[in-house]
């Protein structure tokens, strides 16, 4: 598998070339994913839309579809001042710690969905809070590069517990985000903080990446 150790070195991709020489090879954008392995199907359909990917990911595409890397890359022009945006929209399962009044802290394991414009995220977070009650967090947030940071509110009566603020990074050709949430408690009288981790759905390594993030987040709540 390949390691994007280097989330901000992308380039601009010739959409054209790319989307024809896919269709040629006879691959659904779907498939072409599965046949790249490390290269997700949010990021493909990205390089066919002309946006930024990491250069590991455009070096996969060239090799499934045999042709040298330099035929997907644009060459600089107006459009060289583009930022690199990690494509985060998508369904994601989520860990975290939760804190409720006078009982130890918990893992809560929730699903995430993001929608994606540019550089804006916005998006639902649903956890089980009780036996009987489904809690809903929206959030909106801003990407820089590989760097998520924004605020979540509680749809729950306008209640204030639960609202917070949240950063995070984007690695793993996006399909991992890590970083912290900050949260006020409860009864509104305190703030905590906990590791937050997230695995994006339909990625080649799910069922590895999860069994990871599920073991790091229950070593948070010990």
């Amino acid at each position: 598998m390949i390691e994007d150790n280097n989330p901000h070195s992308s380039v601009r991709i010739r959409s054209d070339a790319l989307k024809k020489d896919r269709k040629a090879a006879g691959f659904t954008q779907s498939a072409f994913s599965a046949a790249c392995q490390s290269v997700s199907l949010s990021t493909v359909r990205r390089a066919e839309q002309g946006y930024r990917v990491t250069e590991p990911a455009v070096k996969k595409m060239a090799e499934i579809l045999d042709h040298p890397v330099n035929r997907y890359i644009a060459k600089p022009d107006d459009d060289s001042r583009a930022k690199y945006v990690a494509w985060l929209a998508g369904d994601w399962t989520c860990f975290h710690m939760g804190i409720v009044q006078n009982t130890a802290p918990r893992l809560i394991q929730s699903e995430m969905r993001i929608r994606q414009s540019g550089d804006q995220v916005v998006g639902e977070i649903g956890n089980t809070a009780t036996r009987d009650r489904v809690v809903v967090d929206i959030f909106k947030a801003e990407v820089i590069n590989n760097v998520v940071s924004g605020r979540s509110f509680h749809t729950s009566n306008g209640a204030l517990s639960g609202t917070g603020t949240f950063f995070c990074l984007a690695n793993r050709h996006n399909g991992w985000l890590d970083g912290h949430l900050s949260f006020i408690t409860q009864h509104g009288d305190s703030i905590e903080s906990t590791r937050f981790i997230a695995v994006r759905h339909e990625i080649p390594s799910f069922d590895r990446y999860i069994l990871e993030a599920k073991t790091i987040a229950e070593r948070e709540v010990s």
